[in-house]
């Protein structure tokens, strides 16, 4: 036979209880302390049968549906059914606990008026619907909607603070799922529009996952005065792993004022990162190139005297193989200098330890067809040191050849010699017989020889060019 139950709900027990999200972290909210408050519901009520007579002791299974209209309409949700235990019909029980078929009530339950049908068992739903009300103190809630706007006299207007110690934990988060911002803060006056204090952390912490064109913190000035500053102390760029550059001056109107180091930074400084390819740790661009003597970075040494291997710019390059470059110059005027060198002295000076290897210098065309790899304006080639690669070799033994002994061509058929005759003294003054330069296998020596087999004559004498190929 089918039961017919009413529903008696005992409202002077009816407690509503919604509020902001159990999952945040205790906080203090202006000043007042207060605890998590759970997603729950307190119900009570009493189950009658058709004669209005409570039913029999016992379980009853009862599944609870929310709605937004007093009849008709679809349930939001339900929960349930939940088994209750009933004493003289009545019975009581909570939504929303998390067990099973009673998970935890969601916060859109505060956004409106709701009403919860009951039903018991199989059995129809019960009529009318609970129309859910506030006690006294859940207005307070109703204080706080969007936008919201307020003021105040207080030192603190708001005051949230966590407890947390995650490092990603907030005691108060703004998101924009915009362009818009999470927070935002303006003075008005001479004061801070966002100020930031840590005992030992940061005080401001700023961090982007787009791409590199993209920073963690960005600052600008509206009025063109400057955009970061800095009181006392000094600027860090910690060695982080990363790719692009790390500091970069490209805005036409960006610049790095020349202010007095303060005494928080000292030099000299060192620093190291990591470039993927294409990418550089330091990128200053010029904008005004076109000025006279105008540079992107200038470094300057002084002193009365310059030190050995002293440098106002030096770079090295440590890499023990490969192409590695010291310093690199690149200038895409057809008339421009990838690197220029001007002294009183040496104006460009290359050195190499690599025997018979790298180059000092070395000069290449790298265009198509044609090209002139190395060109000399005004002065003459000098050459000196111990291995010079011009020299000049005499019959001072006075043997019929004269064989050539320098490391820079012994034991090198492939390299090119040019040999003139030495006429500005002694016997070969006068030495006018044709004469040939060849490359003695078995002694893997170059020789020089009369090409009518005449010996040469005793202290002749020859100017040697040897270039490498």
């Amino acid at each position: 036979m089918k039961r017919i139950f009413s529903l008696l709900v005992l409202m002077a027990i009816w407690i509503v209880s919604l509020s902001l999200s159990a999952q945040t972290p205790s906080a203090t909210l202006l000043g007042n302390p207060t605890p998590n408050i759970p997603q729950t519901l307190s119900y009570q009520g009493i189950l009658t049968d058709g004669n209005g007579n409570p039913v029999p002791d016992g379980n009853y299974n009862v599944t609870f549906s929310f709605y937004n209209v007093a009849t008709g309409g679809t349930a939001l949700f339900t929960r349930g059914p939940i088994s209750v235990s009933t004493s003289k019909g009545l019975f009581a029980t909570i939504l929303g606990t998390g067990s099973a078929n009673n998970s935890p009530l969601p916060f859109s339950l505060g956004d409106a008026q709701h009403w919860i049908g009951v039903k018991v068992g199989t059995n129809p739903e019960l009529a009318p619907r609970v129309q859910l009300t506030s006690v006294p103190y859940a207005f307070t809630a109703g204080r706080l909607s969007l936008p919201y706007f307020d003021s105040t006299d207080a030192s603190i207007g708001v005051d949230i603070r966590s407890s947390t110690s995650s490092f990603s934990g907030a005691a108060v988060r703004g998101t924009a799922t915009s362009s818009g911002s999470g927070v935002r803060g303006e003075a008005l006056t001479n004061g801070y529009g966002v100020l930031g204090v840590s005992r030992s952390g940061y005080g401001v912490y700023g961090e982007t996952i787009n791409p590199s064109s993209f920073a963690g913190g960005a600052f600008s000035h509206l009025s063109g005065g400057p955009a970061l500053r800095t009181f006392g102390g000094y600027i860090i760029f910690d060695t982080l792993a990363g790719t692009g550059t790390r500091m970069v001056v490209a805005s036409p109107s960006g610049f790095l004022s020349a202010q007095p180091i303060p005494s928080g930074f000292t030099l000299p400084f060192t620093g190291s990162g990591t470039a993927t390819a294409g990418n550089t740790l330091l990128s200053v661009t010029n904008n005004n190139a076109s000025g006279a003597n105008s540079t992107a970075i200038y470094g300057r040494a002084q002193g009365a005297s310059g030190g050995l291997q002293s440098a106002a710019v030096r770079g090295d390059h440590a890499a023990a193989s490969g192409n590695g470059i010291g310093v690199y110059g690149t200038s895409t005027s057809s008339t421009g200098f990838g690197v220029f060198g001007s002294s009183a002295s040496i104006g460009v000076a290359g050195a190499t330890t690599s025997e018979f290897g790298s180059p000092a210098i070395r000069a290449s065309f790298e265009g198509t067809g044609a090209g002139n790899a190395l060109e000399i304006r005004n002065g003459a080639i000098v050459v000196s040191g111990a291995n010079p690669t011009a020299f000049i070799v005499n019959n001072a033994a006075n043997n019929a050849t004269i064989t050539i002994d320098s490391p820079l061509c012994n034991g090198d058929s492939q390299a090119i010699l040019i040999v003139t005759a030495n006429t500005s003294a002694g016997p070969s003054a006068n030495f006018t017989a044709p004469f040939s330069v060849f490359y003695n296998t078995g002694a893997a020596r170059w020789v020089i020889a009369r090409m009518d087999g005449v010996a040469l004559p005793q202290a002749a004498a020859f100017n040697v060019l040897i270039i490498k190929r």
